[in-house]
């Protein structure tokens, strides 16, 4: 099993790539309401210091506006891709035509509310026995969070990088460091998204969810979110 979200964005080259190179493959989809992915994925950026700690949630929509989408596929513009990264209609039906019944679309609000749930419905579709999920207790493991002292901040992140392999090796050992770290340098983003900015963004991205709720009926969806009815 591998994960990495930015593949979603690839097209249709990425979607065939993935399949000429490893065949009957599975693949899931999870999607979010997009001006929750925009407001996480802005902490998440600037947590990783990619993002100036003083811009604020507005500015950082408006720098996001500034770049032409000929720009996104360049990694050092990868921070600003806020906005386009939520034009789900515009990446999703590659990866259906590619992959077909091989697809699976899943979304954030039913993970958050069942978590459970979420995941013995994945499990059944990959053939996998659920019932090793029972009380088993699904920890947030990617939780955004900001900091105190950018110099510590590096540090820290050199560091998370470097012993990637040792760390998932011995997990126990990094959830006790991480622990401690929060402890020292860590602190929780109290910046919220305005009024204003949320009903532009809404506004925005209107079209965009009414476009991928046809896609997903078409695809055989029908229990969708609020957000994309």
């Amino acid at each position: 099993m591998e994960a990495t979200p930015g593949y979603f964005y690839g097209g249709h080259n990425i979607a065939q790539g993935i399949f000429d190179l490893l065949g009957n493959i599975r693949v899931v989809i999870i999607l979010r309401e997009p001006v929750s992915r925009m407001f996480s994925f802005y902490k998440f950026q600037k947590s990783r210091l990619f993002i100036p700690k003083k811009m604020n949630f507005d500015g950082y929509v408006k720098k996001c506006e500034q770049f032409p989408v000929t720009k996104y596929r360049q990694q050092k513009n990868n921070p600003f891709m806020g906005i386009q990264g939520g034009y789900y209609s515009n990446f999703l039906p590659a990866w259906g035509d590619v992959f077909g019944s091989n697809l699976k679309v899943i979304f954030f609000d039913d993970l958050i509310a069942n978590p459970i749930d979420c995941v013995k419905s994945i499990a059944t579709w990959l053939d996998l026995e659920v019932s090793i999920y029972d009380g088993i207790n699904l920890n947030i493991e990617n939780r955004s969070i900001n900091y105190n002292n950018k110099y510590f901040q590096s540090i820290a992140l050199w560091m998370n990088n470097t012993y990637e392999m040792f760390f998932r090796r011995f997990p126990r050992i990094k959830n006790a460091l991480r622990v401690l770290y929060y402890q020292i340098n860590g602190t929780s983003f109290e910046e919220t998204i305005s009024l204003e900015t949320r009903t532009y963004l809404l506004s925005h991205y209107s079209s965009y969810n009414r476009l991928l709720n046809n896609q997903l009926n078409i695809m055989g969806y029908r229990n969708l979110p609020d957000w994309l009815l």
